[in-house]
């Protein structure tokens, strides 16, 4: 399909246009197709899905060879089919009670909270094979962690995690997006970056460029991390409402996974934190078991991630000596966070910085030939980190934090440990939006993580569903 061909326009058709094939949009896609697709001919209904990245059987990193980024039109690991959430690791957290901040899914019963986990997990469970359920641990196993983590001025909340595992979500995926693009309902644009959304009465007209797409009559931002700024940037001039939130900003250490085999039995994501100073947190972050660290391009800065590409039911589970995750102070201004983000981008253009936490401790400069921990990474990815961030009560916050972990967890303070940054996570202002996840302007609606709403495949697929249900229940309208 050529970027001039129109996938969809005309008065008589219902139309859907969905910007975005992450957790959010797919979800939100999923539910109206299973909802309300048979009530209805494909000349009278249609969903239109717009992503700027590739198929997912086309992602791949070029720069995961040597570490240095090659700065990709559309990151792969962050754009194309799933999204970045869907095309992570896989952690699905069976809570929604965390993960997000905005009443729609707070305000939930806890029947209809249930109903949503369980459609979610179910949706991707049967494409599925290889993923591991691991139960939150028992009230007695709490009580005795709990009272580790208080003797070091720690706490801790426990979920049950399903973890899919980055290379079983590829053929997850495939199956799950499969199934949808093969529905006559369903049109899936890939490589096509929405520019504009131009209202019209009653519809829009969305565009790439110059180039008319679909007219629709709902739209749903549906565009992820990646496409937060964008999103502000063409939301503000229609008039829509956004909440300036604050952010999160760290460093990802990586592991021998001995050290942190007894966090893998707490729980696949262990949440522990710390309150600091007056209303912050530090706190850990995506942990990955037996994964590897990797890098995206967030806004023209290289940020650090991981991955557990398997599970213990899809070998070679048992071959990653390391694991990872992230730990990250709060902030409280969201547009703070480019000043740290332009000093790592003038620092280290091309690659994640890295450093060991004992060159970090001392505020070393790092000897690339000094340190055989240096050895497994590209040598010239070593930076210091510290002077970097020229931020003291991060620094102090965060050895602080590592210092604890090290009491439970022997070994996760090693001088060895290696660190990468930086890390930003809910660095995004958050979209006003109703409890049907809708704008001040109607029909019109910003779901998922670009939308600051959510963090995580369950709650954002969750903000999916909501407007999926407030658009079903208005076609159905239309019809009586």
């Amino acid at each position: 399909m050529s970027p001039t061909d129109v996938i969809c326009h005309g008065d008589k058709m219902k139309t859907i246009c969905i910007i975005g094939a992450g957790p959010s949009g797919l979800f939100c896609a999923h539910k109206i197709l299973t909802k309300y697709s048979s009530k209805v001919s494909k000349e009278d209904f249609r969903i239109v899905i717009i992503e700027q990245g590739k198929k997912t059987s086309a992602r791949s990193c070029p720069g995961a060879v040597d570490g240095v980024c090659k700065k990709c039109d559309s990151c792969a690991l962050l754009s194309g089919g799933g999204g970045a959430g869907l095309f992570s690791d896989g952690k699905i957290i069976q809570d929604l009670n965390v993960g997000g901040h905005t009443d729609a899914v707070f305000s939930l019963s806890e029947e209809e909270k249930s109903e949503y986990i369980s459609y979610i997990t179910q949706t991707l469970v049967s494409y599925d094979g290889v993923s591991t359920y691991k139960e939150k641990p028992s009230k007695e196993i709490q009580w005795n962690y709990n009272r580790q983590f208080s003797s070091v001025n720690l706490n801790a909340k426990y979920y049950s995690v399903r973890h899919m595992g980055s290379s079983n979500l590829t053929h997850i995926l495939e199956g799950f997006i499969g199934e949808l693009s093969k529905a006559p309902f369903v049109d899936i644009k890939y490589t096509t970056t929405v520019t504009r959304i131009a209202p019209l009465e009653n519809k829009y007209n969305v565009f790439s460029n110059d180039n008319l797409i679909c007219t629709a009559d709902y739209v749903v931002m549906a565009v992820g991390k990646s496409g937060a700024s964008w999103l502000k940037k063409t939301l503000l001039p229609l008039g829509v409402r956004f909440k300036e939130t604050g952010y999160y900003f760290g460093l990802r250490i990586e592991v021998p996974q001995k050290y942190l085999s007894p966090l893998s039995t707490l729980s696949f994501d262990p949440k522990i934190y710390r309150e600091v100073g007056v209303g912050r947190k530090i706190k850990m972050h995506c942990f990955c078991r037996k994964g590897a660290v990797i890098m995206t391009n967030y806004e023209d800065c290289i940020v650090a991630g991981g991955h557990s590409p398997f599970t213990e039911n899809n070998p070679p589970f048992n071959g990653e000596e390391y694991g990872n995750f992230n730990v990250l102070l709060s902030y409280p201004k969201t547009s703070d966070y480019k000043t740290l983000l332009e000093r790592f981008r003038s620092a280290s253009s091309d690659s994640l910085m890295v450093q060991t936490l004992g060159d970090f401790k001392s505020n070393k400069t790092p000897e690339k030939q000094s340190n055989p921990a240096y050895d497994r990474i590209n040598q010239n990815q070593v930076g210091n980190i510290r002077t970097t961030i020229n931020d003291e009560f991060f620094s102090d916050e965060f050895l602080a934090f590592i210092h604890s972990l090290n009491q439970i967890f022997p070994g996760v303070g090693d001088d060895n440990n290696l660190l990468y940054g930086p890390v930003f996570e809910w660095c995004m202002d958050t979209v006003g939006v109703s409890k049907y996840m809708e704008t001040s302007i109607p029909n019109l609606f910003a779901i998922g993580d670009g939308a600051g709403l959510s963090q995580g495949i369950m709650y954002s697929a969750s903000t999916g569903i909501i407007a999926a249900n407030c658009i079903i229940e208005r076609m159905n309208s239309d019809e009586t």
